[in-house]
């Protein structure tokens, strides 16, 4: 556009267009263009200040991204360090049950369900001594 217009301004002033009604009109065809290229300018400026607000845009919002995944890997670390507690629990209490079970003389597990176990637990002393055991095969089982 620029250059059209200038090889329009250049013919107007070399005089090489004599009759009037073509130099109106090379007259009106530059101050057209000369519009038109104020104009795309204008549109020009407009895309840069939005292509400006929207890269401010994408710096604040990949800082908001930052900052959310930065609390993300805090909060997964954080249950990451909680299930390696719970293993770790749940290991001791294993361990600890293991050693309690082996503890439990095999008279005392019996075949009995959990209530009929908890009625006669009740009924009877400890499983842990020697006269209880033998008092307690010798009595009638709960029906």
């Amino acid at each position: 556009m620029r250059q059209r217009a200038a090889r329009d301004q250049q013919r107007l002033d070399s005089g090489a267009v004599t009759s009037p009604k073509d130099l109106e009109n090379l007259q009106h065809e530059i101050t057209s263009l000369a519009k038109r290229q104020g104009d795309l300018e204008d549109v020009v400026l407009e895309v840069m200040e939005r292509r400006e607000s929207a890269q401010e845009r994408v710096a604040e919002l990949t800082e908001r991204v930052g900052a959310v995944q930065g609390k993300v890997d805090d909060a997964t670390a954080r249950r990451d360090a909680s299930f390696e507690e719970i293993d770790g629990e749940v290991a001791s209490v294993t361990k600890e049950r293991e050693v309690m079970a082996g503890s439990v003389p095999r008279t005392c597990w019996g075949s009995t369900t959990s209530s009929a176990r908890s009625r006669a637990a009740s009924a009877r002393p400890s499983c842990t001594s020697a006269p209880a055991r033998a008092a307690a095969r010798n009595s009638p089982s709960p029906s």
